[in-house]
C-alpha cells in the first residue's frame, strides 16, 4: 500500500532534519511494497502540542521525538536518560519520558477536539 509523507514545517535544527530523513528512509524501506500502510506528518502541532512527528498506522498512532544523542542509551522511567554518561533533557527540561508522557496526553486532547478521532481511536497513543 505504502507511506504518505507530509512535513508541515522546515526543522529547525541539522539533527532533526538529519533523522527526519533516515526515519523517512526507513519507513519507505519498511511499507513501499508491503500490505500495510503508514502516514508520517512530521514537524507539527496539535492542540497545545509541538510534535517532531506523528506515525498513523492502521493499528497505532505513535508520537515522534527527536533527539540529537546517540551511543550508549540508558534509558529510566523516573529520571534522566543518558547517552554515553550525558544527561538526555527532554523539552523544558523534563526528563525524556516526562516529555513523551505529555506529548502523548496533549496529542489525544489535540486529536479529540481538532479531528474527528473519538476516545476509542486514541485511548492508546504511543511514544
Amino acid at each position: 500500500m505504502g507511506l504518505l509523507v507530509y512535513k508541515i514545517s522546515d526543522y529547525r535544527t541539522t539533527h532533526e532534519r538529519e533523522q527526519y530523513r533516515i526515519l523517512c528512509n526507513h519507513l519507505k524501506n519498511i511499507y513501499e511494497n508491503g500490505n500495510e500502510w503508514c502516514i508520517f506528518l512530521a514537524n507539527l502541532n496539535i492542540g497545545e502540542i509541538e510534535l517532531d512527528g506523528l506515525i498513523i498506522k492502521k493499528d497505532a498512532i505513535i508520537c515522534v521525538e527527536l533527539k540529537k544523542h546517540g551511543g550508549k542509551i540508558a534509558a529510566y522511567e523516573n529520571c534522566h536518560w543518558t547517552a554515553n554518561d550525558e544527561t538526555i533533557l527532554g523539552g523544558s527540561g523534563k526528563t525524556v519520558f516526562e516529555q513523551i508522557r505529555l506529548n502523548r496526553i496533549l496529542t489525544k486532547k489535540g486529536l479529540r477536539t481538532e479531528t474527528f478521532l473519538n476516545d476509542k481511536q486514541t485511548q492508546d497513543i504511543s511514544g
